[in-house]
């Protein structure tokens, strides 16, 4: 249950960093997640404040060093779907 928390929050925290970055912040005032670009910066503190309790959840699981280390290789796919998203590339795969 904590493996699905993670992924979770490691989901949600790069959905809001992506939907106020500086590329998509135009289409998500379109989209039905205005209310994120309404407010960016508490976006990012709650994108931020995710990524801080997965690391906590992580810590549960291993010891400090090695759940820093977990959190980059849980975090790397989702970073990488996540660019191929911001640059169109998801619908040519």
């Amino acid at each position: 249950m904590i493996w699905i928390a993670i992924m979770g929050l490691l989901w949600l925290s790069c959905f809001g960093f992506y939907a106020v970055s500086e590329k998509q912040i135009v289409k998500t005032r379109k989209s039905r997640y205005t209310f994120l670009a309404n407010f960016p910066n508490h976006t990012k503190l709650a994108a931020g404040i995710f990524l801080f309790v997965a690391m906590f959840l992580l810590r549960t699981q291993f010891s400090s060093s090695i759940s820093f280390v977990a959190l980059w290789v849980f975090l790397s796919p989702v970073l990488f779907i996540f660019i191929l998203k911001i640059n169109n590339l998801i619908g040519r795969l």
